[in-house]
């Protein structure tokens, strides 16, 4: 299973592999320092088995005793495992195998490292995403939190979560119960501080509705407000459960608002907000918040969902006498679609833009609501020229709105979906009929959608009459008309809007002022009531207010800052983020730290919580070039939690700690330990999808890592010749990130013998004897992290390998196994089939699964024979002799309880 080192995409194999390897490595006590075991001289061969061909038997030299060394490689084994850990997780389809070597690895690395918190952090969220039930996965998750609280003190989050799975631990509702009361104590509150309180207020709350204790639940629901007003889930369900539960506008407002203020991006509850002052005639703040949601929800593209909405905004503006914002906002949405249509019919004929006339045609209307909405608007200014261009638009949108409906019945699918076409479609038609002898006051147009909906879904005698009556006050027969729609039972608003119309038109304003006022009144959010509104204000010379209830509704909307608004404006910098360096690398295998900083620049706090406002994933984009390579590597976006604490408050910078070593760019500096390489970093908070990517959305904001320095190592002869003499007594981790160095060069020598410099080859020579003689004297966590990170097997390589192959330690056979098996004929994988070692037997068999499932795939996409049918049948070299090194696990117990995993998938097997 060869790893490529190269960065070119490989087989998953590996990664297929690691996926099944669910128990832990190693059988010792973890908490063993590595140290203390140095490595075990080389076993030999069983008796009567010979090694592989060519294999030379190492020189018995002295193991090493070097504790920093060891310290140093459990170090960077834990991370590694950690990287991979997550990895393992982020595959598009994980398993249940996924999940068991994810919790695998991360067990091994915290085992390894138990002061590494990024390994800790790891533990924690595999463990988590594990049944819950599970006793062994209660205690990782215990123990994980544990260690993340004890070493990151100023994670809030994980604080309150420990004090959560402290509780969620008793088996009974009413002993959790009783935690949560105890811990929201007056004296411990002030103790956790009121977030946290919050959020365990909530939990209980909802603890106490499931064992139907509802007055409990509401008690507790709002204290977890009163506790965190910033807190947004308590407050948007504080918002969804009372406000149906009060008969007073004002408090259901109230509710409303804090629920918007907990999470402005929340546009549920500004779009009900918006809803309830126009409903209960409190215009000024109906157009001010509709019109926040509209431009939440802006696109320069048809989307019913916007136009909906946006109808719903201009509606509010008409309310408010905003009658030139009405005009405005149409307008460009009339724009906008033009725009998109033209453009999409250059794509298909770029040879209409050399026919203006022709492209001028391409129209794409508004929707028929904006377009009556914007012809009221515009008779309240009294233009001709604009209320005659407006009528127009109208008939356009209504022209519009009919033929997509025709559209739709002509592509139904099957009878059910044709018949509740056909019902759409008569609907459509029918509210043409209305709009165009009401708004529009042409009989004619009128008349004729009427004779067309009539033959598809024959209409109702009562919507006929109305129509008659319409139709004679249109004519100028007041008095007709007024006789006809006294002569019908209809309640309609649009009829008692046109008996009111009829009785000013013959002189009876008294009547049609209450006819009016009770029109207003029945519908104040409706175009019909408000054109009631509009006509009787015109009759009386004065502006009305709908009620007394009117104002208080406005004034709770009046006391938001004007503040708030602004975080809505196009361009507004909600939030700023800055990228920070720490501590340079020295080189591929340290430690890359970095902060990142988000301050918040809005007048209200900003929670930090999936559903927003600040959503606690964080999208980083992060590139890789080589040192002398002149294209470079785009890897995956990777998520950075930056939940850390609840909210940011205003004028507040949060600091986010990361380190990219446990990122897949830090898994790829492997590739580049020789060379060196430079990497860079795009973070966005609040992002949003766009074209190949992703953007910064609402409250969204985005910042730079410039290029961050990998150093390599010279290729040079003193270089060279320096670090194989140190291969016989190295001191320090930088030693074995040169040894690794230095075999990369080698290895990348014997393949391109050409792009070797002449007076570097007798140097490079020198490497694999060097590495032969190293490799069994190192302690044997040392041996595995060479294992990993060692290049692809060249020749040489392979033979500096023999005494890992024949080792008698369990953790470097395992490694071996894992990283360099190549096919399921492999005799390394049938030596370990065929150990003593339950384990390691379990391993082998896992891994010869995997490899002759992978080469099955192989012949079946390149449509290749199998031969006899045996694994790895012409697929690659015929088996090698079999060997078995010493089944026995040495009698001194490996070092660490775990292995590494490949860094990147390993290459398929050739065809």
């Amino acid at each position: 299973m060869v790893l490529p080192m190269d960065g070119t995409s490989r087989s998953a194999l590996g990664i297929a592999v690691l996926c099944l390897l669910a128990q832990p490595l190693f059988a010792q006590d973890p908490a063993q320092d590595p140290a203390q075991h140095p490595a075990q001289p080389p076993a030999s061969p069983p008796a009567g088995v010979s090694p592989p061909a060519g294999a030379a038997t190492p020189a018995p030299l002295p193991p090493l005793n070097r504790p920093e060394l060891a310290k140093a490689s459990s170090q960077r084994l834990a991370r590694t495992m950690t990287t991979l850990a997550g990895k393992s997780i982020r595959k598009d389809q994980i398993s249940v195998a996924d999940l068991e070597l994810s919790l695998a690895l991360a067990e091994n690395a915290v085992d390894l490292d138990p002061t590494n918190v990024w390994s800790w952090r790891a533990l924690y969220w595999i463990a988590s995403a594990n049944d819950p039930a599970d006793p062994r996965i209660q205690e990782l998750r215990a123990r994980a939190l544990d260690h993340i609280v004890r070493l990151d003190r100023d994670d809030e989050v994980m604080r309150l979560r420990r004090l959560v799975d402290l509780i969620e631990r008793e088996e009974t509702a009413d002993a959790r119960i009783e935690k949560y009361l105890a811990l929201l104590s007056k004296e411990n509150v002030s103790i956790l501080g009121k977030p946290v309180a919050a959020r365990l207020a909530l939990d209980l709350a909802l603890l106490l509705r499931r064992t139907g204790d509802q007055a409990g639940f509401e008690r507790w629901l709002a204290e977890a407000v009163t506790l965190d007003p910033a807190f947004p889930a308590a407050a948007t369900m504080a918002a969804g459960y009372f406000r149906f539960a009060t008969q007073d506008p004002v408090k259901e407002a109230e509710l409303l608002v804090a629920a918007m203020m907990s999470n402005p991006l929340d546009r549920l509850a500004i779009r009900a907000l918006a809803s309830l002052l126009l409903s209960k005639g409190a215009y000024i703040g109906a157009s001010r918040f509709m019109g926040i949601c509209a431009r939440m929800e802006h696109t320069e593209y048809p989307l019913i969902t916007y136009d909906d909405l946006l109808s719903e905004q201009v509606l509010a503006q008409l309310a408010n006498r905003e009658f030139e914002a009405v005009d405005l906002a149409v307008r460009t949405r009339q724009k906008e679609l033009n725009d998109y249509v033209r453009l999409e019919v250059t794509r298909a004929d770029p040879s209409i833009l050399g026919d203006t006339a022709r492209l001028a045609t391409q129209k794409l209307p508004v929707q028929q609501q904006q377009a009556a909405i914007r012809l009221a608007a515009l008779r309240s200014i009294g233009e001709a020229a604009r209320i005659d261009e407006a009528r127009a638009a109208l008939f356009e949108s209504l022209d519009a709105a009919i033929q997509r409906a025709a559209r739709e019945r002509e592509n139904a699918s099957d009878d059910a979906a044709r018949e509740e076409a056909i019902q759409n479609e008569a609907s459509t038609m029918l509210e043409a009929v209305f709009l165009g002898i009401w708004i529009g006051e042409d009989v004619e147009r009128s008349r004729a959608y009427l004779t067309a909906v009539d033959a598809k879904v024959p209409i109702s005698d009562l919507a006929k009459a109305r129509f008659e009556a319409f139709a004679t006050l249109r004519a100028g027969d007041a008095a007709k008309a007024l006789e006809l729609f006294n002569a019908n039972d209809d309640k309609s608003a649009l009829a008692q809007l046109g008996k009111a119309l009829a009785l000013e038109a013959t002189g009876n304003k008294r009547d049609a002022a209450k006819e009016l006022l009770a029109v207003w009144r029945a519908e104040p959010a409706s175009l019909v009531g408000l054109d009631a509104k509009r006509r009787l204000e015109l009759m009386l010379g004065a502006e009305l207010k709908l009620d007394a209830e009117a104002p208080r509704v406005e004034a709770v909307a009046a006391a938001i800052p004007t503040s708030f608004d602004r975080m809505f404006v196009q361009n507004a910098r909600v939030v700023r983020m800055r990228i920070r360096r720490g501590e340079s690398p020295r080189n591929a295998f340290d430690p890359m730290p970095i902060s990142i900083e988000i301050t918040n620049e809005s007048p209200v706090p900003l929670s930090i919580d999936p559903a927003g406002p600040l959503r606690d994933l964080m999208s980083a984009e992060m590139t890789v070039v080589a040192s002398g390579q002149s294209s470079s590597v785009d890897l995956p976006p990777y998520m950075i939690n930056i939940a850390r604490t609840f909210a940011i408050k205003p004028r507040e910078t949060l600091a986010i700690p990361f380190d990219i070593a446990y990122t897949d760019a830090g898994a790829f500096t492997t590739n580049t330990a020789a060379k060196g390489c430079g990497i860079t970093l795009h973070a966005i908070v609040n992002w949003e999808p766009a074209a190949g990517g992703v953007r910064p959305g609402l409250f969204g904001d985005d910042a730079e890592l410039g290029l961050l320095r990998i150093e390599g190592a010279p290729l040079t002869p003193e270089w060279l010749d320096a670090t194989v003499a140190k291969m016989d007594n190295p001191t320090t981790d930088e030693d074995l990130f040169d040894f690794v160095a230095a075999t990369y060069m080698a290895a990348e020598a014997e393949r391109r013998p050409e792009a070797v410099p002449p007076e570097v080859k007798d140097h490079l020579a020198k490497v694999w004897p060097a590495l032969t003689a190293l490799l069994p004297r190192l302690d044997p966590v040392s041996q595995a992290w060479f294992v990993t990170v060692l290049p692809d097997s060249t020749p040489s390589l392979d033979t500096a390998l023999e005494s890992i192959r024949v080792s008698n330690d369990r953790l470097t056979r395992l490694m071996y196994l894992v990283r360099r098996a190549t096919r399921s004929a492999d005799p390394v994988v049938d030596a370990a089939i065929r150990s003593d070692d339950p384990t390691l037997a379990r391993y082998g068999r896992l891994v010869k699964d995997m490899l002759f499932n992978e080469e099955e795939r192989l012949r079946r996409d390149f449509n290749l024979s199998g031969g006899s049918g045996t694994p790895g049948a012409d697929l690659g070299p015929k088996p090698e002799p079999p060997f078995d090194p010493p089944s026995t696990p040495p009698s001194t117990p490996p070092t660490a309880p775990g292995a590494g995993a490949p860094a990147t998938p390993p290459p398929a097997p050739k065809p």
